[in-house]
């Protein structure tokens, strides 16, 4: 997926050296409506991890805060957010439509950082609204987020076209999938981890569980010719919600797997926490204490 423009802006009346020296000409795509604030486009694409360090830099020489962001084709927005202290949060906008591995949704410290900075103070919730949808130009979904922060004003998110997906936000997409039959027999040996979901408006927890990937297929009767090709364990996934069934998302290589899987897809994860040992490792119990908490 190619790169269309990467900008780094910092709230004061002129750019640090440290974004001077990168600046393109002219700028590209900048939210030039963001009063008090000085954009530059860099000059050449840099990898993400290099257009952080360019953010720090420049809000450390500016001692203020600062956004960076990169547009993907018009597709997904990687943005990123620092102060003098480092950075703040990560986000992608349109995470869907990206074809690289996603950072998680650092919502939590999103808000945080709007609440030190901006002069709207958005929920978690709020800013999670913004990121499961889908728009047309992700662009447009990075000016929802900013005009929602109280960085541009508020017709500057008008008109911000979304792509009808065929699935309207409050339905339970995950009602599609396979229910787990009988959950207290389904014993989680090995690792276990969770962590919160919000999809729409479903929202819940999401396990994930190393497994003998083999024993499953065997108890499945899969064909043993089949069997020989699966790896000896994998990461099976469950979402778990008040007064749902356990749904089934099958497995994966890894917990990075799904976690890229699910986000690219639009679903908004929290952090990953393991499940203490001293939770019973059928995965009814598990469920349960997840939910009790």
């Amino acid at each position: 997926m190619g790169l269309w423009a990467q900008n780094v802006g910092v709230r004061g009346p002129s750019l640090p050296e440290a974004v001077r020296a990168r600046a393109a000409a002219e700028t590209a795509g900048v939210p030039e409506q963001m009063q008090g604030w000085s954009w530059a486009t860099l000059d050449d694409f840099v990898e993400l991890d290099e257009l952080e360090r360019v953010l720090v830099e420049a809000t450390e020489q500016a001692a203020a805060p600062g956004l960076a962001f990169s547009v993907h084709d018009s597709d997904s927005v990687y943005v990123v957010g620092a102060d003098p202290l480092g950075i703040r949060f990560r986000l992608v906008v349109n995470p869907g439509a990206s074809e690289d591995e996603l950072p998680r949704q650092e919502l939590d410290e999103a808000a945080a950082w709007s609440r030190d900075h901006a002069p709207n103070d958005p929920s978690r919730e709020e800013i999670a609204d913004i990121l499961n949808r889908q728009f047309v130009f992700g662009e447009e979904g990075l000016d929802v987020l900013l005009a929602r922060m109280g960085l541009l004003p508020a017709e500057a998110a008008e008109g911000a076209e979304e792509l009808d997906m065929g699935v309207p936000a409050n339905t339970d997409v995950w009602s599609w999938l396979e229910a787990v039959p009988s959950p207290q027999t389904r014993i989680l040996e090995r690792g276990r981890w969770h962590t919160s979901l919000q999809h729409g408006d479903v929202a819940g927890h999401l396990l994930a569980a190393e497994e003998d990937t083999k024993r499953l297929m065997i108890d499945a009767r899969v064909d043993p010719l089949v069997m020989s090709e699966v790896p000896d364990e994998a990461v099976s996934g469950f979402v778990i919600r008040s007064g749902e069934p356990i749904v089934f998302l099958g497995q994966v290589s890894t917990r990075e797997d799904l976690w890229n899987d699910l986000t690219r897809q639009g679903v908004t994860l929290g952090q990953w926490a393991e499940v203490p040992e001293t939770v019973p490792r059928d995965l009814g119990s598990t469920a349960a204490w997840l939910l009790s908490g």
